[in-house]
């Protein structure tokens, strides 16, 4: 049972209207659905040299990934994440839930703007990247067994506005995340339980600005953290000098 206190209706909309365009936004649109199913079984046997006693166990994870697709200005996902253990479920997870409008500026560029669950990459590391401010992709905690190092995802609303060639602005507003109860046991990312909720004060706000000076590709960002108060900043830039190069830095 996922217990959470009571917040503001604001945040209490967004799952909600998340769900809803779901369900409207691919008959109104036409879109086709692609579905994409992933089981993975393990097994794990282990001992103890001062009990001398043998324990097997098996536990396996599930993956249900539904985007939409045929209309390139509309398009939505949705990642439900399951675990099971020792014949019980225990989690069931929804990683991803966003929609994606794109909006036509003159003939050649396209705004968008992005609701729900999802993931932004900021910075270009790959695995340290001290230019992440949201996900402080600077420790060497990465999952090496998954499709991708890094897959954290957060409540957001975000927007993309092109500046020309190689430049754009990036807004983006994140609502409280409210930390629910976790299964004794397992041991999960912060956000695998996550909802939107909390004052509007801890909301998180920020953007990042990418443009290209003297054949360097540039990207400054900054982000608000309304829970803890601070302010952060980074600046990283991308380059060739006989060899590829990329430098960033970020305020603590």
């Amino acid at each position: 049972m996922v217990k959470s206190r009571s917040t503001g209706h604001l945040n209490r909309l967004v799952p909600l209207l998340v769900t809803i365009l779901f369900c409207i936004t691919p008959k109104l649109l036409f879109a086709e659905l692609q579905q994409s199913v992933r089981l993975d079984v393990y097994n794990q046997l282990s001992g103890s040299a001062d009990t001398e006693q043998w324990h097997y166990a098996g536990f396996g994870t599930g993956r249900i990934d539904l985007r939409s697709s045929g209309n390139r200005m509309v398009q939505g996902r949705l990642v439900l994440d399951a675990l099971v253990s020792d014949a019980a479920l225990t989690l069931l997870d929804i990683s991803r839930a966003s929609l994606r409008f794109r909006f036509p500026v003159g003939e050649e560029y396209l705004f968008r703007i992005s609701s729900g669950k999802d993931r932004l990459s900021w910075g270009d590391g790959v695995f340290f990247n001290a230019a992440d401010l949201l996900y402080g992709s600077s420790t060497s905690q990465a999952d090496f067994s998954g499709e991708t190092l890094r897959d954290e995802t957060s409540w957001m609303l975000s927007g993309f506005f092109p500046l020309g060639q190689y430049a754009f602005f990036e807004p983006v507003i994140l609502p409280p995340q409210e930390e629910t109860s976790k299964p004794s046991g397992l041991d999960t990312p912060p956000d695998a339980f996550s909802l939107p909720g909390g004052p509007v004060s801890e909301s998180s706000a920020g953007f990042r600005l990418q443009f290209k000076a003297g054949g360097i590709k540039m990207e400054s960002s900054y982000l608000f953290r309304g829970r803890e108060q601070t302010h952060q900043a980074a600046l990283s830039m991308q380059g060739h000098f006989l060899l590829d190069w990329y430098l960033s830095a970020s305020s603590l």
